[in-house]
């Protein structure tokens, strides 16, 4: 089994102007736990939810991956 992880999770009103906060979290290979994306949403339309998970996280994990942080080797 691969002990990597990583998990998406948004909580709804965090702030006084009741925008939402994304957090991408992870457990990489030597158990550690790390934050990989923390930001508020600008709006509720689904525009700015899509192009947090299309553009944004893919362009950091594709940085994560290629850096050889989630196995552990830096």
């Amino acid at each position: 089994m691969y002990p990597e992880f990583l998990s998406v999770d948004i909580t709804f009103g965090v702030c006084k102007e009741k925008r939402d906060l994304l957090l991408i979290a992870g457990i990489d290979g030597r158990n550690k736990v790390f934050t990989s994306l923390c930001c508020f949403i600008p709006s509720k339309q689904e525009q700015a939810y899509s192009w947090i998970m299309n553009e944004a996280c893919s362009h950091l994990l594709s940085a994560w991956f290629s850096s050889g942080l989630w196995y552990g080797y830096k």
